[in-house]
């Protein structure tokens, strides 16, 4: 039985142990996002803090995070491209999944969660963005109904490039 609810602070070393897999994983791939240290503790406690942070729990432990934010998102004010709703719209970031629980689509499953809540919580859309080479997140993302609108420039982080995905509700 698969539970999706908020993360509380005792989930947080099991966040960072998947965090720190996805990192690896990303090295190991040749994909630079994740490899400066970011997302570490303190921003993971911040997305707790904020509520923005949810796991998916089975046989007792984390096994999939994502933080999801129903407020709008600073870095994407500006896009080269074009999003496909200009109304109020949740995003998810830092989506991430335990390895041992890899290929059976609970990173699919963080997006549907993402997407009915942001549904409930009356968002017009799903937006989301990672790096350009990250093929399995931007495969992952345009296999649950997510469009591509452009790029985006990170505000906080030498405003390094992203691809932009949206999808509506």
């Amino acid at each position: 039985m698969m539970e999706f609810r908020k993360a509380v602070p005792q989930d947080l070393d099991q966040i960072m142990r998947i965090v720190e897999q996805a990192r690896a994983l990303f090295r190991e791939s040749g994909i630079p996002q994740w490899q400066n240290g970011y997302p570490n503790a303190q921003s993971i406690q911040q997305d707790i803090d904020n509520g923005w942070s949810w796991v998916l729990r089975a046989q007792g432990k984390v096994c999939a995070t994502a933080a999801i934010v129903l407020q709008p998102d600073p870095n994407y004010a500006e896009i080269e491209g074009k999003w496909l709703w200009d109304g109020p719209y949740a995003a998810i970031h830092r989506v991430a999944v335990d390895g041992s629980f890899k290929k059976q689509g609970l990173a699919s499953r963080m997006v549907e969660e993402a997407a009915a809540l942001a549904s409930k919580m009356g968002r017009g859309s799903l937006r989301c963005d990672t790096h350009e080479v990250n093929r399995p997140m931007r495969g992952m993302l345009e296999k649950n109904g997510f469009q591509l609108c452009g790029k985006i420039y990170l505000l906080d982080d030498n405003h390094a490039p992203r691809v932009a995905y949206e999808r509506l509700l």
